[in-house]
């Protein structure tokens, strides 16, 4: 079974992701359209944000950080473990600081 964001939302046009900081706040949107050309919400938080893909009370002693949308929708199908998505390659060490609370 597919995440929930797998699937949608969608507005029939794009795929809608949601990007949250490490407090769990929804910080900003990714829209990709059927063609793969991605935008985000004007204005809207990138630095520290991610999308997570759930395992539905799996374990999080072990997480996969990853870039990309289709990427971690992949790791996740095949490994069923918890997947945080940086959305832009430069924001995977600023999302993995995060996770660390900084250190």
């Amino acid at each position: 079974m597919y995440p929930a964001c797998w699937r949608g939302p969608t507005d029939g046009r794009r795929l809608i992701v949601p990007l949250y900081n490490a407090r769990g706040e929804l910080r900003s949107l990714q829209f990709i359209s059927i063609r793969g050309t991605k935008r985000y919400l004007f204005g809207g938080e990138k630095a520290g944000c991610c999308t997570k893909l759930p395992t539905g009370g799996a374990s999080l002693r072990l997480i996969v950080i990853c870039e990309g949308w289709a990427t971690g929708a992949s790791l996740y199908e095949a490994t069923g473990l918890p997947v945080l998505v940086a959305l832009d390659a430069d924001k995977l060490g600023h999302l993995s600081w995060e996770l660390n609370d900084g250190e």
